[in-house]
């Protein structure tokens, strides 16, 4: 990664051209285009810094970032991150798992916002986050597409409309995947901030 933090400086770069010129470039023959990163740190008439980095990067930054914190709240840290699916998905164990999940998970879902933020004020740039501890979410998520299941079937029953309780976006994604495949279904997500919730609706195919 002989690119990571490097800032180039680019005399005279048209505004509009710089995504395509920087695309346009491969300055190493070990570097994957596909892979390669950006983000512009100024740019005016007479010059255009941008900065490169790699997905891996943003990784390593989420977990310093994560160490950081989590040391700081006197917690012992391991973590495990893959990146899948546009995802950076972070597994962390502590010796205080509960404490970091909360009630209904509502500290883990603050922490991953946290996190979210962070990486879009360092990269200006919006990833994908999803921090889980032990095998909390992964057990949420079945326990969800369970439910959504019984509210599509009673949907296509009914005709009725079913608009579920307000949560995250990685949950909301969850359903919409869940009852993608369901005759009869459309689903929805509606409402700003917290209160974005999914809907549920009967369309005639």
């Amino acid at each position: 990664n002989f690119l990571t933090g490097i800032v180039l400086h680019i005399e005279k770069v048209i505004p509009h051209n710089i995504h395509k010129w920087f695309l346009q470039w491969y300055p190493h023959p070990n570097v994957d285009i596909e892979y390669l990163q950006y983000r512009v740190v100024t740019n005016t008439e007479d010059k255009c810094e941008i900065e490169a980095y790699f997905v891996a990067d943003v990784i390593d930054y989420v977990k310093g970032y994560l160490n950081t914190v989590l040391t700081n709240m006197e917690l012992s840290v391991e973590l495990k991150s893959k990146y899948e699916g546009e995802v950076i998905n972070v597994n962390i164990k502590t010796d205080r798992d509960a404490v970091l999940i909360g009630k209904g998970g509502k500290t883990l879902q603050a922490l991953n916002e946290l996190v979210r933020v962070a990486i879009h004020n360092r990269y200006n740039k919006h990833y994908k986050i999803l921090l889980d501890i032990g095998e909390y979410k992964e057990e949420k998520y079945e326990k969800l597409i369970q439910m959504a299941r019984r509210y599509a079937k009673e949907v296509q029953t009914t005709k009725t409309t079913i608009t579920l309780n307000p949560m995250p976006s990685d949950e909301r994604r969850i359903i919409h995947g869940a009852l993608t495949n369901y005759h009869n279904i459309k689903t929805e997500s509606v409402g700003q901030g917290k209160d974005r919730r999914l809907t549920i609706y009967y369309v005639e195919e």
